[in-house]
């Protein structure tokens, strides 16, 4: 068996796994979701995950990750292709709102746990989203260097980015049904509010 052809499998399995996670934890939560379960839903044995997961808070560590690599990719691309600023938000909102909406489920299931758990929700912060955080506060430092982008505090800029689609997640995952059908004019709402932040522009009807 070629090393190519078992890393394909490596990555099949462990990604059957996390998908039968998601499904597991969305409908009973993660404190009460054991690993017989996933693994009864995965259709492996239980020992079976251990190979891929030391513990349940490894597989979750695990699916946050796959949340937030889409965008780390993204800013990385956006920052050595030196796209336009305003190419940039477009680019970064779509895509932020699209990877909330195809992955609600997974939402759904992680954000309630990092709410009730500050540990794990530190452990999450520290070891995913943080390094996300600098890739953008890089990206956007370089931008105001150049004077593409006013000048104002990376740190602060970085964290916009996310706020305003964090925010309709949340009041989505609280219930709010207009946000759930009404999903694509918020993201041009996200838009334009991004815009006029980071380059001050006015909204042209």
């Amino acid at each position: 068996m070629s090393n190519d052809f078992q890393q394909t499998l490596i990555t099949a399995r462990r990604n059957l796994i996390l998908d039968a996670a998601i499904e597991v934890i969305a409908q009973h939560g993660f404190q009460r979701t054991s690993i017989k379960q996933i693994a009864k839903h995965a259709g492996v044995a239980d020992g079976t995950i251990y190979n891929y997961f030391k513990n349940k808070d490894e597989l979750l560590h695990a699916l946050v990750k796959r949340l937030t690599e889409p965008e780390a990719i993204n800013l990385q691309q956006a920052q050595q292709q030196q796209l336009d600023p305003q190419v940039f938000l477009a680019t970064e909102v779509q895509e932020q709102m699209r990877q909330m909406q195809s992955q609600f489920d997974v939402f759904r299931a992680i954000i309630p746990e990092t709410i009730v758990d500050a540990t794990l929700a530190r452990s999450l912060y520290d070891g995913i989203y943080q390094p996300v955080f600098e890739i953008a506060e890089c990206y956007l430092k370089q931008l105001m260097d150049q004077g593409k982008l006013p000048t104002g505090d990376p740190r602060v800029m970085a964290r916009l980015l996310i706020a305003p689609s964090m925010g309709l997640l949340l009041m989505r995952l609280m219930g709010d049904d207009h946000i759930e059908t009404a999903w694509e004019s918020y993201q041009e709402a996200v838009l334009k509010t991004l815009t006029r932040t980071f380059l001050g522009d006015s909204d042209e009807d």
